[in-house]
């Protein structure tokens, strides 16, 4: 049986990017589907967490990650609904990523 989880590819319009996104997210059992709000930032990511939707709308959202050598392997989707206002990702402690210490996602305020 062919894989019912759409490829993401860059050329989608945002519109499609979503439409692609809500699908995937209906095929697929996810493991611990989360939404996280400014009310429930920072929120500390666990590794039980695989999809992790982000809104903003309300006020800043700060993503704690655990660290590097406790999660190995571990792949985290990280999907911005609402980007009103900043949404930042932290790695834990000295830990980096991409050699920064927090990531601001592309369209976060």
């Amino acid at each position: 049986m062919a894989d019912p989880i759409q490829t993401l590819d860059g050329t989608e319009t945002g519109a499609e990017w979503r439409v692609k996104v809500n699908d995937n997210a209906n095929k697929r059992q996810w493991l611990d589907l989360v939404t996280v709000t400014s009310a429930s930032s920072p929120y500390t990511v666990s590794d039980a967490n695989e999809l992790i939707r982000v809104d903003a709308s309300s006020g800043a959202v700060t993503l704690n990650l655990p660290a590097a050598a406790s999660v190995p392997n571990m792949r985290l989707w990280i999907e911005p609904t609402n980007v009103a206002n900043t949404i930042t990702v932290d790695g834990s402690g000295a830990e980096t990523i991409d050699g920064e210490a927090a990531l601001n996602p592309a369209g976060s305020a």
